[in-house]
């Protein structure tokens, strides 16, 4: 089997975020974590995006449809939480949280202070 490499995949990162950027000036992190920045890239392997918005009235289960990842080669598995949502689940010390702080690659942005 055949599966896109990171190197296609990190090709694939950028004029996707410059153009959901344009699409979505809320956002104001978006980082990669998951087997993308670790050693288990593989057949199979998707792309973890976490985005951070200021605000949302969206619920959260539904706030990913309004991102288009049809461009990236990977299926993506996007997860998008408001500033507040961050630093509460940052508060108690999420491992999500956590490790996207320590181990992910930012792509946009900072951990929101």
């Amino acid at each position: 089997m055949k599966w896109p490499s990171k190197d296609q995949v990190r090709n694939d990162i950028r004029p996707w975020l410059d153009t959901e950027l344009k699409r979505h000036p809320e956002a104001i992190a978006v980082i990669a974590s998951g087997s993308f920045i670790g050693e288990h890239w593989g057949v199979g392997s998707d792309l973890d995006l976490i985005i951070i918005v200021n605000e949302s009235g969206t619920p959260f289960v539904k706030r990913a449809i309004a991102w288009d990842t049809s461009s990236i080669s990977v299926p993506t598995d996007t997860l998008i939480y408001t500033v507040d949502e961050w630093r509460k689940m940052r508060e108690k010390s999420y491992r999500l949280v956590l490790e996207a702080e320590k181990k992910g690659v930012w792509l946009l942005g900072q951990p929101p202070a």
